[in-house]
């Protein structure tokens, strides 16, 4: 289980890697002469700075001389330099090292975020919601299903499980490719909504927003690294949205698959955060 919590984890962070690829994929020609922050680039020059950085990394760890400076962007506004540049980097740190650097830097952010919002002022933007407090014990219920059972759960799409496109999804895979990021979402937005300040809207934001691109930036990257041939009859007989797949008639609900153990570890869990919110965070969710 160790393995897998870590393992998700992992891919959670590295979202904030891909999340920039995503960006890129979507910046059109007409867009390269637009500003930026950067009073003096245009969006042209800051892509092109932002891949040769990247590159001088590599030629760096390569012992190489330092790439010269060129237009990288292309005919696709640098969708294929960033994969490429991204990829080499991986290749060369090595896939192991370069992951345990990359989350070692977003474990710092993300232990920054939540010192900072433990004593961030509450201001409100609409409010604490009190009719939203049971929706949020509802919801939070699917939520740590998702999230526990999808920890403990073999998976294609996460770290170094990707050989097992072969295989046919089973268990909480015929609800969702993505059982642990969506209920993650699931967790940010139900706390974004019913805290209604400032503060929960850029903590639980970042966690929101990272865990819904995560799950098309996964496909994406599963999609080019395995190829169309063994990505798509794994991607077609499930989904991203819960039971998409089932409702559409390309898979069936597997309890037997889920098990008994999974989800009983579940249910615990999420007994365990109502019964620890009170003492750890001050706010009991059942005081409505």
């Amino acid at each position: 289980m160790t393995t897998s919590v870590t393992t998700s984890i992992i891919e959670l962070l590295e979202q904030g890697f891909a999340w920039t690829g995503d960006r890129v994929a979507r910046v059109g020609l007409g867009d390269l002469d637009a500003p930026t922050p950067c009073e003096e680039w245009q969006l042209r020059e800051l892509l092109n700075h932002m891949l040769a950085s990247l590159g001088r990394l590599a030629a760096a760890a390569e012992g190489k001389a330092e790439p010269p400076a060129r237009d990288r962007l292309g005919d696709d506004c640098g969708r294929s330099a960033f994969a490429e540049v991204r990829d080499h980097a991986v290749a060369v740190y090595g896939e192991k090292a370069y992951r345990g650097a990359f989350s070692l830097a977003s474990a710092i952010v993300l232990l920054w975020l939540i010192v900072a919002y433990g004593p961030a002022p509450y201001l409100p933007t609409w409010g604490m919601l009190a009719p939203w407090a049971p929706v949020m014990v509802v919801l939070m219920l699917p939520a740590t299903l998702l999230v526990v059972i999808g920890l403990v759960t073999p998976n294609p799409t996460a770290v170094g499980q990707e050989r097992r496109l072969a295989e046919p999804p089973q268990g909480i895979l015929r609800v969702t490719r993505h059982p642990f990021l969506t209920g993650v979402a699931l967790w940010a937005l139900l706390h974004l909504v019913g805290n209604g300040d400032l503060a929960s809207l850029v903590f639980f934001g970042c966690f929101a927003v990272v865990a819904v691109f995560g799950t098309t930036s996964i496909d994406a990257k599963r999609r080019r690294l395995m190829g169309e041939a063994a990505w798509l009859p794994f991607a077609t007989r499930t989904s991203v949205i819960p039971f998409a797949a089932i409702v559409a008639g390309r898979n069936q609900f597997s309890f037997v698959e889920i098990g008994v153990w999974r989800t009983l570890g579940a249910l615990i869990a999420y007994g365990l955060a109502l019964g620890a919110h009170a003492p750890l965070f001050g706010v009991s969710p059942l005081s409505w």
